[in-house]
């Protein structure tokens, strides 16, 4: 398989993205499976626009819907979730589950679409449910505060009209109404008549819990009692007693309903809500005694944790290095706790689902394929092409140049399209790893780079504990997510790793003897190297293990790894000197400005003697996309510029150098 970047599903960009915790849910069960609609018991209905979307949710103007597997994506049949955009007005139905309000069907509304909104602006709900607090101005069904109007109608099933006087806390209602600026109005409220909601009748209710009693506990007004009979039982801790509940606990309800309208619950739950859930896919780098990392997430491993190899249960001695897994586990206390690692098997490899994710221009187009950045992709029927602001296009719409976003499937080494996505405007994710030079105000430099930190920006330590902005310092090396918009860095993710540079006067610094594929010797040490290793040039940027040579100054992390001495990292202090010049200074200086650049960049290579060198750009991927200069260069400064004629797509490239026996590499950013 091609050497290419490939994302496997559920990347940590992922992992962060959490289901929201509602407040608030309650309906009852009335025996007939459905809501009248054909749709099964619904609880909120909304039409509108998306203004939110991440893996796991979708907001649609001010309400959020939790996404699951069972979420239906339709528009002229069914279509994925990664389909859905801002900006796609869609209608979207759903209910409380586990106090999460999740959608059970989201329908992409096309202009031709009646999606009864007549002025276009205002977004539609439908709520149905139990009043459990009431107001002469509102009332809450299902956790939602609904503000009423002179013009809110109000009737009872079966007759004409009635007013505010007859609504009362425990009624079945169903509402209608508009959404405007996060509030919500009410239009109609039909209120069902008694003998729907009593006479023994089944009720759900996810809430808070507001005040306990000897035999009774209330979620907002509305009081529940509790008898010999009651389970209560705590999530992830199994079976508790009544008196273990406090005020402030996130539960969830089942119980009945007597003809007197008592509400007795049969089974209460405690959901623990500090525990976010997280997911990771992809290659194990790292294992200890009670950790283990994929991608770069580091979860701890408890006696829970269970751990699977197809169908067999398995220990953690199963977990090796290089060893595909996909990870569920949950935050608590900033700490990732595993509950589930289950161990990709050799022999189905192969057949397992592999996604990809390429970013870049189109360089060429043919009748069943496109190619980006090099890389060859069969584009079908099933292949959907989008364009961002725009909507669904053709394949033959698509133009040499365009910058897009592919997704989709490796097939025996094939790369098959399932979305094609056109960029509307110029901004760029990229990544960039360095030590902070310069903080000020919201800003800090790396590698050159001035890059400004917002409110959304997700600032942390190499063990995930959240940090803030004035916890960065100069000195700190970080591993940087940016997004480039109009030739500004903004920080989306900042990973603060150890100290780059900065060491002490009283840290060891080594001089490398001997470097072999497997390990190197430096002041007499052996040290053992493998993939998770990693090695800092003296400017930051991150370079391969062969790079290293004879007599470089390094600074060396040790560790003990498979009962021997190990190099976690190598910080490259001072360039060493090749065989080739064993008696001249192989040292060169390597600079280019402006980083980043967009119409064009100016290499400063000053190199201490005469000699040949060989210099190009290489892209993440490892490819050749240019070759900047081959031949003599004089001692000292010589000049190379990198122009837009180069064609080159945004993202993250590395100049390399070959002088003298010794290799150089510098990282720059292309931007468009």
């Amino acid at each position: 398989m091609k050497n290419y970047k490939i994302k496997y599903l559920m990347s940590l960009l992922m992992v962060m993205l959490v289901l929201p915790i509602m407040n608030y849910n309650l309906y009852c069960d009335h025996g007939d499976g459905g809501d009248g609609h054909g749709h099964g018991n619904v609880d909120v209905k909304v039409t509108g626009t998306i203004t939110a979307i991440t893996l796991f949710s979708i907001t649609v103007d001010s309400t959020e819907f939790a996404v699951n597997s069972d979420t239906k994506i339709k528009a002229d049949g069914n279509i994925g979730f990664d389909l859905l955009q801002l900006g796609d007005t869609v209608k979207v139905e759903g209910n409380y589950i586990d106090s999460v309000l999740t959608a059970t069907e989201i329908k992409l509304l096309t202009n031709g679409d009646d999606n009864g909104d007549e002025d276009g602006e205002d977004t539609e709900f439908e709520v149905k449910g139990l009043i459990t607090d009431l107001s002469d101005s509102a009332l809450t069904v299902n956790g939602q505060n609904i503000l009423m109007t002179d013009s809110t109608v109000i009737r009872i099933e079966g007759q004409d009209s009635a007013s505010k006087s007859d609504l009362s806390v425990g009624l079945m209602v169903e509402v209608e109404g508009n959404i405007v600026d996060s509030t919500y109005y009410a239009q109609k409220i039909k209120i069902e008549s008694e003998g729907e909601h009593h006479n023994g009748q089944e009720f759900e209710i996810s809430g808070t819990v507001s005040a306990i009693g000897a035999d009774n506990f209330t979620i907002d007004t509305l009081t529940i009692y509790v008898d010999s009979n009651t389970g209560v039982v705590k999530e992830h801790a199994g079976v508790i007693s009544f008196a273990d509940l406090a005020v402030g606990d996130s539960v969830r309800v089942k119980g009945t309903i007597d003809s007197n309208g008592l509400y007795t619950a049969e089974k209460v739950k405690v959901i623990v809500n500090e525990q976010l859930k997280v997911e990771e896919e992809g290659l194990i780098s790292d294992v200890t005694d009670s950790t283990i990392t994929v991608n770069i997430s580091t979860f701890v491993i408890t006696a829970d944790t269970r751990i699977r190899k197809g169908d067999s249960t398995v220990d953690k001695t199963a977990l090796t290095v290089g060893e595909q897994v996909h990870v569920k586990g949950m935050m608590t206390d900033s700490n990732l706790i595993a509950i589930e690692i289950k161990i990709q098997n050799d022999d189905n490899h192969n057949d397992s689902l592999i996604t990809f994710e390429l970013k870049g221009a189109i360089e060429s187009i043919n009748n069943d394929s496109v190619t980006v950045d090099g890389t060859t992709f069969l584009v079908d029927s099933n292949t959907m092409i989008k364009m961002e602001g725009t909507g669904l296009i053709l394949l033959s719409d698509l133009t040499i140049g365009m910058n897009v976003e592919v997704h989709g499937t490796i097939v025996n080494d094939v790369y098959i399209a399932s979305k094609i996505e056109v960029s509307s405007d110029m901004s760029e994710d990229t990544e960039i790893k360095g030590e902070i030079t310069a903080i000020q105000d919201s800003t800090f430099t790396v590698n050159n780079t001035v890059i400004t930190v917002t409110a959304e920006t997700m600032i942390y330590d190499k063990d995930r504990n959240t940090l803030s902005f004035a916890d960065l310092s100069v000195g700190n090396f970080v591993k940087v997510k940016l997004n480039i918009v109009d030739s500004s860095n903004f920080a989306l993710e900042v990973k603060v790793k150890e100290n780059h540079s900065s060491h002490s006067d009283s840290d060891e610094v080594s001089s490398i003897d001997i470097v072999t594929e497997t390990n190197f010797t430096a002041n007499n040490k052996t040290f053992a190297v493998d993939g998770a290793t990693q090695v800092f040039d003296q400017y930051g940027n991150q370079i391969a293990y062969s790079e290293l040579k004879q007599s470089m100054k390094v600074y060396i992390y040790e560790d003990i790894k498979n009962n021997q001495l190990y190099a976690s990292r190598i910080d490259v202090l001072q360039a060493g000197v090749s065989d080739v010049t064993s008696d001249v200074s192989a040292m060169i200086e390597l600079v280019n400005e402006p980083n980043p650049f967009s119409d064009a960049t100016t290499l400063k290579l000053i190199v201490p003697n005469d000699g040949n060198i060989e210099c190009a750009l290489y892209n993440e991927s490892g490819r050749k996309v240019l070759d900047i200069y081959n031949g003599f260069a004089g001692k000292g400064e010589n000049d190379f510029v990198i122009t837009e004629n180069s064609n080159l797509a945004t993202g993250t490239y590395y100049i390399n150098v070959f002088y003298n026996g010794s290799s150089y590499t510098r990282a720059v950013i292309k931007i468009k």
